[in-house]
């Protein structure tokens, strides 16, 4: 395996192993319990407190669709859409559809 497959391989392994660490730890620090509703507050905290990106959810009926944009590339949304897979498959056991772009995240789900 070249270089540069090794390492695609460990960012992988590091945005799958955080992305379902730290979530959970903080939501239970913060808020005391891990749901859909405390992960929501966890990232619009991440998005306006850390800069991850601009943040917006709408919510239609049963539908929720999380908006992120950013001037960071496409690394970086490749990092969120990991992020908030992983976290809202950890925390609520939710399987979510995203599509990426170089500067936005758009992530579908519907919750149980």
């Amino acid at each position: 395996m070249s270089s540069p497959e090794k390492n695609k391989t460990l960012i992988r392994s590091i945005r799958i192993t955080k992305g379902t660490q730290i979530p959970k730890e903080f939501l239970l620090f913060w808020f005391k319990k891990a749901n859909l509703e405390s992960y929501l507050q966890y990232l619009s905290l991440l998005c306006r407190y850390a800069g991850f990106a601009e943040y917006e959810i709408e919510i239609e009926g049963n539908e929720y669709t999380i908006t992120l944009i950013h001037d960071m590339g496409e690394k970086w949304s490749i990092f969120l859409k990991n992020l908030i897979e992983q976290g809202l498959k950890i925390t609520s056991g939710i399987m979510s559809k995203s599509d990426i772009s170089a500067n936005s995240v758009l992530v579908r789900f519907h919750p149980s």
